[in-house]
This record gives structure tokens, sequence and C-alpha cells, in this order.
């Protein structure tokens, strides 16, 4: 997500601090899908662990990321958690600490009240904490004042995210979720942390032309015409994902993460793209793939790594 500045922290501290600005946290987030890291997991995690030592008092989001479908539940909470906990001690061994990010998806392995007991009875606790994002548990099914009364002594940061209307995601501002009796319940047990307020897109969103979004493009359609000059988003996640140029590859999208059940890409510079079903086209530049076994990669296209499954994409 940090584009030219993944691998240079200090440029980007000075591009903090030109603004004013302060870095509250960055995300790893992985599959995790068995006992032990692989190899390019403990890679990746080293990369932002060494990032973020140059950001003293940020904190280090450990998000496993979400699959098609819950199975192997048990296995593959257990599974994230190992790692997790390993991330997070390698972390602390650095001066830094870290929470754990649960979402929200139908494929997430910690998303209702039963995965947050899991989650939090196998925690290193001593290392690492949680994040209550208020939209994520609520999309869950739970009252977010309950988890917050819960488990507010490991709550270390927090998300004010969509809210939803029966169960249906929305802007900020527009749903039900009670935010103020949750900023109270902060307030009245000393809570020091960041809160973080997150605006997404919802429904269908059809962007023409240059854009940038700094956040979570979240929706169920997305539609990117590019015409005369770069675009960027940070993430996006969506049922769907088209994205076209009108310039002859001129210019492109460049995105830290794609998520998407179906995609057709072009002029797509991404870090990451997970995707089910559909095209990876000319233009695109994707340092890793994750797809399902029948998208399309084109001659035209450069990809670093490229991660096929043969049924549900994992998570």
């Amino acid at each position: 997500m940090l584009g030219e500045y993944g691998d240079e922290p200090g440029k980007f501290r000075d591009l903090l601090d030109l603004h004013r600005l302060d870095l509250a946290a960055i995300s790893c987030v992985e599959n995790w899908l068995h006992s032990e890291e692989t190899d390019a997991e403990v890679e990746r995690s080293a990369r932002v662990i060494d990032f973020i030592s140059h950001f003293p008092g940020s904190l280090l989001q450990l998000c496993p990321a979400s699959g098609r479908d819950r199975a192997n539940l048990s296995e593959r909470q257990q599974n994230a958690i190992k790692c997790i906990n390993r991330v997070a001690r390698r972390a602390a061994g650095e001066g830094i600490a870290c929470v754990v990010h649960p979402n929200a998806p139908l494929g997430s392995v910690f998303r209702i009240s039963e995965d947050y007991e899991v989650l939090v009875h196998g925690l290193d606790a001593s290392c690492v904490g949680l994040i209550a994002d208020i939209g994520n548990i609520a999309a869950g099914g739970i009252d977010p004042l309950d988890i917050i009364r819960i488990y507010r002594p490991l709550i270390r940061h927090v998300h004010f995210k969509y809210r939803l209307i029966s169960g249906v995601l929305a802007e900020m501002g527009a749903g039900d979720i009670d935010f103020v009796s949750i900023a109270s319940e902060l307030d009245q047990t000393a809570y020091e942390g960041w809160v973080i307020i997150e605006d997404i897109t919802v429904g269908s969103a059809d962007l023409t032309g240059k854009f940038g979004v700094g956040g979570t493009l979240f929706a169920d359609a997305v539609t990117i015409t590019l015409l005369d000059e770069d675009c960027k988003v940070s993430m996006i996640r969506a049922d769907s994902v088209t994205v076209t140029s009108r310039n002859s590859g001129r210019n492109a999208l460049l995105a830290g993460s794609i998520e998407a059940d179906s995609a057709d890409l072009t002029y797509v510079w991404a870090k990451l793209v997970k995707v089910q079903s559909g095209r990876i086209g000319d233009g695109c530049r994707i340092d890793r793939l994750e797809c399902g076994p029948d998208v399309e990669v084109s001659s035209a296209a450069e990809v670093g790594e490229i991660v096929r499954y043969n049924g549900s994409l994992g998570g």
C-alpha cells in the first residue's frame, strides 16, 4: 500500500513530517494457512517490521486474509493464531506493539462472537492486543459495545468503519451503529489509543478519470475507466472489479491490493491481486497473484508470482 515508499521509510517519514502527520499503524495481511509460517510470509513480515521500526509508537496490525468459506474452521483458526503470535513475538523483540485485526467477510475465520472467544483465548497477550473494528464487528452479527466491554483490556486500536442498516453496508452517518455510546465507553475506560475513522464507498462505484483513494474502496461492483492520468487506491474489496483504459495504456491504476470474486483488469499495477475468476489483461504489473484455476493471464501482463488454487481461495 505504500507504493514508492515501501522500501523508503526515511522518505515516508519526511513526507509525514511535511504534512504534520503521524503513522498510527501499518498492516501485515497474510493467509497463515499452516501451523508454521511459510518462508515468504516470514520474509514479508520481516520487511514490515523493519519498516515500522522507523516509526516508534506506531502499531503493527496483523490481519488474517479472508477465504472463500469457513471450511476447516478450527484448524485454520489455530494455525492463524500460532502464526500471529510468532510474528508478534518477533516484533516485540524490536520494540513494536502488535494488534490483531479480525474482519467480517463470510470467509473470515474470526467473524462471529464464538470466533472472538477462540482468538482471544489463543493470543499471547504479552505481545499482541486486539483491534475493535466497529463495522466488521457489527457485520459479524455482534453488538460492538459488547465486544468493547468484554475485551476492553486487550483493545489497543479502534476503527470506526461503515455503519449497517439491517445488515446492509452504508456510508458513515447513514446507519444505525451507536458510535456515541461506543465513544463514551472508551472514554470512561481511559482508552488512550487511536480511533481511526474510515469512510467507505458501497453499492457500485463507477470511476472515470483521475482519482485517489487513500483507504479501502469497498463495493459490490467497481468499474474504473482510465483516461489521461494515473489513478491510485490503497485497497479494493468487491464482488467484481473491472478496469479499462481509453488511452492505449499510457496510464495505470496503482493499487496496493485488489480482492474480488471476479475481475477483468487492464493496466493495473498492484502489489497483490486475489481473484477467483476473470482475466489479468494487457499492461498489468502484479507482484503476487492468488487466483482460481481458470483465471486467464495475458502474455502482455507481468506477474511476479502466481499461486493458483484448485478450489476456493485460501484465507
